[in-house]
């Protein structure tokens, strides 16, 4: 019967000399088994199809909204542009 602890759970590994695993915690040896790796997808199940990946929409530079805000960025650096003129 597989008993699971909480992750950060302390315990002493013992490692014997036929190579099996046990482990002790709160003075109860426990026998260690190995997790197979997960899969990405079942062979119990028929195949997923892959999900395509939504493509952002960036506005062109002459879209009223990016204007306005390209338009906000130029007025901040005015103090630049009188410093390259000098």
């Amino acid at each position: 019967m597989p008993i699971y602890f909480h992750k950060g759970t302390k315990c002493m590994v013992i490692k014997a000399f036929d190579g099996s695993l046990y482990a002790s915690v709160d003075e109860t040896i426990y026998v260690l088994e190995e997790i197979p790796e997960r899969l990405e997808v079942s062979e119990n199940f028929d195949k997923v199809e892959k999900r395509k990946t939504k493509r952002i929409y960036i506005p062109p530079m002459n879209h009223p909204w990016r204007q306005k805000s390209y338009d906000a960025f130029v007025a901040k650096q005015a103090h630049r542009m009188e410093k390259e003129a000098s």
